[in-house]
């Protein structure tokens, strides 16, 4: 017995299917061997004669047109994406105007030395403290007591 969500409009609430039934629906739904489960029809249609009108060429790519032997697209630098994106200019020095050169610059990966920059800007050069757990697994009623006890 299948009970419905809501009473169809002549009043059943239920239906009663018989396992044959249930296995007839649902072979129904199987798709036959070997066919494709997407299937396009209208302009879509593999023998639709406008099909290659709409359809994307290979050498024409979201609005660029690519050429043989060109440049090809090329790709945006972090300060570039910065500075077109929040109009911060990175690679400008705040107090001369002096363009900054980053493969000049090196990076920092010590701790100790991290900790000391931050505390000459006057900034915590502590890490930051871990936060509670979201689940305080005592609360949960589990027995914590030890599995096997020697």
């Amino acid at each position: 017995m299948y009970s419905l969500k809501r009473a169809w409009s002549d009043g059943t609430e239920a239906i009663v299917i018989s396992p044959a039934e249930i296995f007839e629906k649902l072979v129904a739904l199987v798709p036959p061997p070997y066919t494709h489960l997407t299937r396009y029809f209208g302009v879509l249609a593999s023998h639709s004669k406008w099909r290659r009108k709409i359809i994307l060429k290979p050498h024409v790519k979201k609005g660029f047109v690519a050429l043989p032997g060109g440049p090809g697209i090329q790709r945006m630098t972090w300060s570039r994406l910065l500075a077109r994106i929040f109009k911060i200019d990175v690679i400008r020095c705040k107090g001369c105007g002096a363009k900054l050169h980053p493969e000049n610059c090196e990076i920092v990966t010590s701790p100790p030395l991290i900790a000391g920059i931050l505390r000459a800007l006057g900034l915590n050069g502590a890490p930051p403290q871990r936060g509670p757990p979201r689940v305080v697994y005592s609360d949960l009623g589990f027995d914590q007591s030890p599995a096997c006890e020697d």
